[in-house]
């Protein structure tokens, strides 16, 4: 997702609201013609616009997924990206979340970044048991889920927005578990629980041999998060 200043007005109820023709699109954009992209992309942007935000550098696979989330519904959709940039600007006003500011989750050494799948989506395994609750700072965590996902989707190729998660629960006790952060987490994803013998199978179906780590059979070592270099990592506001 574009890392973009806002420039929205809070609040503001300015301009008409604008309905998007789902029907045109079935709901998916993936299903529908250029026209009908370049149509509905058009009014998500007048209707940003007509709010007070500002949609200057933000590409049309960003807001595609916000007319996604409210099912083509362009006035929903627009008021949905209003708020998240509200949010962005407030919680991370650089325009992305510095190490220096999550120093303690990522020295636990919890999550990886591995390449990607056969479908191009990028790889991320999270290990469970250097994930301490007791002694996590609730904040710190909620900023590191951020810089989490916003380095992930800056690793994505061109048009992926989707990853594959392998949270490894191997060797876990009490002091790993955290309800609300497993909540929130899981809520997020497809689970699919594998027993270790199986593991190197299942993997398989979706990831090259190469990029399958060695402690689950493959041939590639653990990198970790912070030790991935992007080019277009990190991402300063506008």
């Amino acid at each position: 997702m574009e890392a973009v200043h806002s420039n929205c007005e809070k609040g503001s109820t300015t301009g008409k609201a604008i309905q998007g023709d789902g029907s045109s699109l079935n709901g998916r954009p993936e299903h529908a013609g250029t026209d009908d992209k370049v149509q509905v992309l058009a009014s998500m942007r007048k209707a940003v616009e007509e709010r007070g935000c500002s949609v200057k550098g933000v590409d049309d696979a960003t807001l595609l997924r916000f007319l996604r989330a409210r099912s083509m519904a362009v006035d929903k959709a627009a008021k949905m990206f209003i708020q998240h940039q509200n949010w962005r600007a407030s919680f991370m006003p650089l325009g992305y979340v510095p190490d220096e500011e999550i120093h303690n989750e990522l020295e636990s050494k919890k999550i990886f970044l591995q390449g990607t799948s056969k479908q191009g989506w990028p790889i991320v395994v999270g290990i469970a048991r250097n994930h301490h609750a007791g002694s996590r700072d609730l904040d710190e965590l909620k900023r590191f889920v951020a810089h989490v996902l916003d380095k992930i989707l800056a690793s994505a190729p061109p048009g992926v927005e989707r990853m594959l998660v392998i949270i490894d629960l191997q060797q876990i006790s009490l002091k790993n578990i955290d309800v609300r952060g497993a909540i929130a987490g899981f809520s997020l994803l497809q689970i699919l629980f594998v027993e270790h013998q199986q593991t190197n199978e299942m993997l398989l179906q979706d990831i090259e041999l190469p990029h399958i780590p060695k402690i689950y059979g493959g041939q590639e070592e653990l990198v970790l998060l912070q030790d991935v270099k992007l080019t277009n990592w990190p991402r300063s506001v506008q």
